[in-house]
């Protein structure tokens, strides 16, 4: 089923990888806050997953793999703060 999306691709893959990013470098200044800034990044994780599968030629450019595919991302995911 297609969906109309509001957000052209590359913007919200942008502004998602950017929010990822900012996550991540709060979790690495603050340990009090690691757990929960990277649950957060990795809750952004499905969401940049179902918009990747849109496009055929960023499937053919993904650098990503544990990260972005079960059944190994929750787990890489809920490693990184530790």
């Amino acid at each position: 089923m297609a969906f109309d999306r509001r957000t052209d691709f590359t913007g919200f893959i942008l502004d998602l990888l950017d929010f990822m990013e900012e996550k991540i470098h709060e979790a690495i200044d603050d340990e009090s806050s690691r757990p929960a800034a990277t649950g957060e990044a990795a809750g952004a994780v499905p969401l940049l997953r179902d918009r990747l599968r849109e496009d055929e030629l960023t499937q053919f450019m993904l650098v990503f793999d544990v990260q972005l595919f079960e059944p190994y991302a929750t787990p890489w995911w809920t490693e990184l703060p530790r």
